[in-house]
């Protein structure tokens, strides 16, 4: 049976392996200057830097490429799964499981992921080198070890028999709109989970990634809206793929 509303606030372990949360902007400074005006605010909870290959590249090649789309740099906290990656034109926050055996290590978005997110745009923007936000996207990635999804969902691969086709190595990509929120999600009973040790699961992920790139009103007042509607969109989707079988799997929580 496909699950309903109310869905569950918290499931246990957490099926989440990674989080994403992307803004794109256009800046009113020069590309260069971006690193040095986000340093010294993310040096403190992000205190390890990482500076990715693409940087040697000439500026102007970069900009023929669309390249300031592209992170350039890597804020990190030592042994923590949980980062922001900034170039010119993004800025990124991610979540990234290490190990399964951690089974509960998501911070949780009330809990921990949204308040930092809002305290980090509202930084950023009072910087004022951000002249319009293009794009929020947000994207969930959730493993399911040593099952087939299919057997849990109610998106399914039929012959003109009406047969299941998906027992074998299938995936199903399908994109929804709702509510000006394009989502683009991706479901796979042939995925793998590689923990830091070097250990492989196998198993099944759903992927679910959540953007929109016009805003109806002012984002620089209005962005826990968007990011919480986002949010919610993402997590509805994703419920409303699963049966509650498996849900029941994961010990959920429900509000009250």
């Amino acid at each position: 049976m496909r699950m309903k509303k109310p869905y569950p606030i918290k499931i246990s372990p957490t099926p989440i392996i990674s989080a994403i949360v992307e803004l794109r902007f256009e800046i009113s400074c020069p590309a260069d200057a971006v690193f040095g005006l986000v340093y010294h605010k993310l040096k403190d909870s992000y205190p390890l830097t990482e500076r990715f290959p693409i940087l040697p590249i000439q500026d102007e090649v970069k900009l023929k490429e669309n390249l300031p789309e592209t992170p350039y740099y890597r804020f990190s906290q030592a042994n923590a799964s949980l980062a922001v990656l900034v170039g010119p034109k993004i800025f990124v926050f991610t979540y990234s499981k290490k190990d399964l055996k951690n089974i509960d290590d998501y911070p949780g978005w009330n809990e921990y992921i949204k308040p930092e997110l809002l305290e980090l745009y509202g930084w950023l923007f009072s910087l004022k080198f951000i002249s319009k936000v293009t794009r929020l996207g947000i994207r969930y990635n959730d493993f399911f070890p040593k099952i087939n999804i299919f057997d849990y969902t109610e998106v399914n691969l039929l012959n003109k028999n009406g047969e299941r086709q998906d027992e074998g190595k299938t995936q199903i990509l399908q994109t929804i709109e709702r509510n000006n929120v394009r989502n683009n999600i991706t479901i796979s009973n042939n995925a793998a989970f590689k923990s830091k040790n070097g250990e492989l699961v196998l198993g099944s992920m759903t992927d679910i990634d959540s953007l929109r790139n016009n805003f109806e009103t002012n984002f620089f007042t209005d962005y826990q809206r968007y990011l919480q509607d986002c949010h919610n969109i993402n997590k509805e989707l994703f419920f409303e793929m699963l049966k509650k079988e498996l849900i029941d799997d994961y010990n959920p929580l429900y509000e009250g």
